[in-house]
């Protein structure tokens, strides 16, 4: 049986693109949001700037639809 739901979660993305930290803002069940969080955590973003050179601690929140099947 699948599961589906929104998470709503907030991410910090370091100096280089790679998710560091993800908090559940809105839990769907603990199943869904320990997979959509292994899920976030290999997703690549483009990291802060400042001084024109990637920093860490940007922050970002993002509600996306997550499916965990069987």
């Amino acid at each position: 049986e699948s599961m589906l739901g929104v998470s709503d979660a907030s991410i910090v993305v370091g100096a280089d693109g790679a998710v560091s930290t993800v908090e559940v803002l809105s839990s769907v069940s603990p199943e869904l949001d320990a997979a959509a969080v292994a899920a976030v955590k290999h997703w690549r973003f483009r990291p802060a700037m400042a001084c024109r050179k990637p920093v860490a601690g940007g922050t970002y929140v993002l509600a996306r639809r997550f499916e965990l099947g069987d």
